[in-house]
């Protein structure tokens, strides 16, 4: 199963320093708009990433709309790393709930 946080969960997370946020999607996406404070990995690199996703500290997954990165949570869980969460509902619903992007 996947654990699945809000857009306030993890505007929350972001403000106490509690989880490292990855941005999945493409880059020309990621030039358009993205989180502050997330560190981008597209979904193809994230194999060649493994051994930075590896820790204690959770880490959340964002997209466009909560949909690649969950698949990126499931791949994850298949590799043996079990702390991974999913941004439902990814930018989208963040920009939904009036929180800041960078452009």
């Amino acid at each position: 199963m996947i654990k699945e946080i809000s857009s306030s969960e993890l505007k929350e997370l972001i403000e106490k320093n509690e989880a490292k946020v990855v941005d999945c999607r493409e880059q020309f996406e990621r030039d358009q708009s993205y989180i502050p404070g997330t560190i981008f990995i597209p979904m193809n690199a994230i194999p060649s990433h493994l051994d930075e996703l590896k820790g204690e500290k959770m880490i959340v997954f964002t997209c466009r709309t909560g949909n690649r990165s969950y698949h990126v949570c499931q791949w994850l869980k298949q590799q043996q790393i079990e702390n991974v969460a999913n941004h439902t509902g990814g930018i989208t619903d963040w920009v939904q709930n009036g929180y800041d992007i960078t452009r």
